[in-house]
């Protein structure tokens, strides 16, 4: 089992990132990454922005992957039209202290 996750972000054909890696470490997770669940899915919404901006609303859609690890942590990937953006999710109620996080991106011919 690797120490990292690796993800690839490829639209259209075109190679916009190439394996890039992310990983966090907290001292309660075990080292690997084996997913217990995937969960795929779709948001259509809109938002009201705090901020002034051109326009009152804004729309609020992508569409997501959930992994659900062993290790009690989750990450959660949202795709947008304009961009992509993950969270880390602790499925435990015990606290927890972070040792680590990373993330690495390589762009890829097309991004």
């Amino acid at each position: 089992m690797s120490d990292s996750i690796y993800y690839q972000l490829i639209q259209d054909g075109r190679t916009l990132s190439e394996a890039s890696a992310i990983s966090f470490t907290t001292d309660q997770n075990a080292p690997g990454w084996k997913v217990s669940k995937a969960t795929p899915g779709t948001h259509s919404g809109v938002l009201t922005p705090v901020i002034w901006q051109k326009s009152k609303t804004v729309a609020d859609e992508y569409s997501s992957l959930r992994l659900d690890f062993n290790s009690q942590l989750s990450i959660e990937w949202r795709v947008f039209n304009n961009g992509i953006a993950w969270r880390w999710i602790n499925n435990s109620t015990k606290a927890y202290k972070v040792i680590d996080e990373q993330s690495y991106a390589k762009p890829g011919p097309g991004g």
